[in-house]
C-alpha cells in the first residue's frame, strides 16, 4: 500500500490554515483544528483513503476561507451561503456543514439579518414592500421575513407620510406634486392604499 509522509507542517500567514508538506512534493492546506483532530504530525504516514479525505477536507477549507471573505463584505443568509458552497463545488452535506461551523462562530445569523435589514430599510424611508424584497433577495425563511416586514416601531402610512412631507413639504398637494410624491412613494416599496392615503385621496 503507497503511504505519503508529512515532511514538514506550517502555518500560512494571516488564517487559520496549515500547509502540510508531503514527502513527494505535494502541499496540502487545511485548517488547524483538522491537523489537531488527526493527530498529524512531521514523520506521520498516510494511505492513499487518507490523502484523498485530506484534499476533499482542503477543498472545503479554502471555500470556508471564501464564505469568510464574502461575509468580511457583508452579512450573508444561511442559504445564501450555502448556495454559494454548492455553486464552488460543495456537496450537500460538505456546504452545510460549513454553514453550521459559521453559524456556530456567530457568523451567520438569519434572524439579526431579518431585523437588522428591516430597521435599515425603515430609517431610509421605504416600505415593508421594498422590505419584503429585499429579505427575498438575502433569501431568508419566510418565517424570518414576515415577523421582520411587518414589526415596526412605525407604521407605513405614517412614514409615508414623513417621506412625503421631507420632500414635499406638508399636505394639501396640488395634483402635479401629487403625482410626484405618489411616483417616489411607490419606487420606495410603499402600496398603493398607502401611497394614496399619504398623498391625499381626493384624486383619481
Amino acid at each position: 500500500m503507497s503511504r505519503h509522509v508529512v515532511r514538514s507542517i506550517s502555518l500560512v500567514r494571516q488564517g487559520p490554515l496549515v500547509e502540510l508538506q508531503l514527502d513527494q512534493g505535494e502541499r496540502i492546506r487545511i485548517h488547524q483544528r483538522r491537523v489537531a483532530a488527526l493527530g498529524l504530525r512531521v514523520g506521520s504516514g498516510l494511505a492513499e483513503a487518507q490523502m484523498a479525505a485530506l484534499w476533499r477536507d482542503a477543498e472545503v477549507d479554502r471555500c470556508e476561507q471564501r464564505a469568510l471573505r464574502l461575509l468580511s463584505v457583508r452579512a450573508r443568509s444561511a442559504a445564501e451561503l450555502g448556495d454559494r458552497l454548492r455553486g464552488w463545488g460543495l456537496d450537500e452535506g460538505e456546504a452545510e456543514s460549513v454553514v453550521d461551523r459559521l453559524d456556530r462562530l456567530g457568523l451567520v445569523d438569519d434572524v439579526a439579518l431579518a431585523q437588522r435589514t428591516a430597521a435599515l430599510l425603515d430609517e431610509r424611508g421605504h416600505g415593508h414592500l421594498r422590505v419584503a424584497r429585499d429579505l427575498d433577495r438575502l433569501c431568508l425563511a419566510a418565517g424570518l421575513r414576515e415577523p421582520a416586514v411587518h414589526d415596526h416601531a412605525v407604521s407605513d402610512l405614517e412614514r409615508a407620510r414623513r417621506v412625503a412631507e421631507q420632500r414635499f413639504g406638508p399636505l394639501p398637494y396640488d395634483a402635479e406634486v401629487k403625482r410626484r410624491a405618489a411616483g417616489l412613494l411607490a419606487r420606495r416599496g410603499f402600496d398603493e392604499e398607502t401611497v394614496m392615503e399619504a398623498v391625499g385621496a381626493d384624486w383619481e
